[in-house]
């Protein structure tokens, strides 16, 4: 989605700028398809509290945990906002099959602060 609204913000300057280009943007499908190597590796992603029920029936499970700080910038038409998220990316490997979780845990303004050496 954020892909797309810079796309489609890309395509308007150009159109300005009068130079025709055909759109198209961006599907969850179509991306599926250009990545067939991850397609089948991972399964349809459950909920944390999923993989906690299947390991409390006695299942075998394994979950790596892995965070992230992700910076961004999000562009609006008058200013940017810059975010800091802070993710966690859960690797569960159970009942034969390996799912990804990805969860967005908190986020908060970037800082940026310069300093000037007199």
């Amino acid at each position: 989605m954020i892909a797309n609204r810079y796309l489609q913000r890309d395509y308007r300057t150009l159109q300005q700028a009068g130079i025709a280009v055909e759109e198209r943007l961006f599907t969850l499908d179509e991306m599926m398809v250009k990545f067939p190597e991850t397609q089948g590796e991972l399964c349809p992603t459950l909920t944390i509290e999923d993989y906690i029920y299947i390991a409390g029936e006695g299942n075998r499970t394994k979950i790596n945990v892995e965070t992230e700080y992700v910076q961004a910038v999000e562009h609006f038409s008058n200013y940017q906002k810059s975010q800091v998220f802070l993710t966690g990316n859960f690797l569960a490997e159970t009942l034969g099959k390996t799912h990804l979780v990805q969860r967005c845990l908190a986020c908060y303004p970037a800082v940026f602060i310069f300093f000037a050496w007199l």
